[in-house]
């Protein structure tokens, strides 16, 4: 069973807004459609408690990052997702093959890939992996936000906008501004009080600067994915 602390919570509707899709679709993706269990993903708080099946860690949030790009950027079918998903974590031997460093560099990944897409008659994705080379490049929108952990090769931080990431490790990954690890949604919900970026730099210590990333965030943030 996997604990919370240090590896950030998201209920589904949040992460649905960080990845930039409707929370239908994650949810799906990680409870399956209903009368079927065909989902792709197992949260790690599955059996945690009486709400673990709504909410997601960050390594999860990773996984379904890329499925987002996969997915609705690149019509990959949930069947290539979930057949590579489940071949990479028997090689690697981790629940989270597509929050691996390997994932972004390791040609035995890529290769997995080119294999479950030719078996599956997946002609898009091959003419992707043939016209660009390699996986990733068609994942560098995603994969270029994601900074990993050196001893354990897993995502660690993942940048959203600006200076704004979301880190497992403070806040419970919830998105804050890196310099001062305050949340965008308290520096953003006392500006609209106030109206003044100074007032609330002054309140939280930090620069006007920070809060007005925070308000660009909230405001304008539409999803990694979009």
């Amino acid at each position: 069973m996997q604990s919370i602390l240090g590896n950030g919570i998201y209920s589904l509707p949040e992460a649905a807004r960080l990845l930039g899709v409707n929370s239908q679709r994650v949810a799906a993706w990680f409870q399956g459609w209903p009368g079927r269990r065909d989902r792709v993903f197992r949260s790690d708080y599955s059996g945690l408690g009486l709400h673990s099946a709504r909410v997601i860690s960050f390594l999860d949030l990773i996984d379904a990052a890329v499925c987002v790009t996969l997915r609705i950027k690149h019509r990959v079918s949930l069947h290539t997702i979930r057949r590579v998903y489940d071949r990479l974590s028997q090689q690697w031997v981790t629940r989270h093959p597509f929050a691996r460093e390997e994932f972004y560099t390791d040609e035995a990944g890529r290769q997995v890939f080119y294999a479950v897409a030719a078996e599956d008659n997946e002609r898009q994705l091959i003419e992707a992996l043939d016209q660009q080379h390699v996986i990733p490049e068609i994942l560098l929108p995603i994969l270029r936000r994601v900074e990993y952990c050196g001893e354990t090769k897993l995502a660690q931080v993942l940048q959203l906008m600006g200076r704004v990431v979301a880190d497992p490790r403070r806040r419970f990954g919830k998105p804050i501004v890196r310099d001062t690890g305050m949340p965008t949604s308290i520096l953003y919900r006392c500006y609209t009080a106030t109206g003044s970026f100074e007032q609330v730099a002054d309140w939280y210590c930090v620069t006007p600067a920070d809060v007005s990333e925070a308000v660009a965030f909230e405001t304008e943030f539409s999803g990694i994915a979009a």
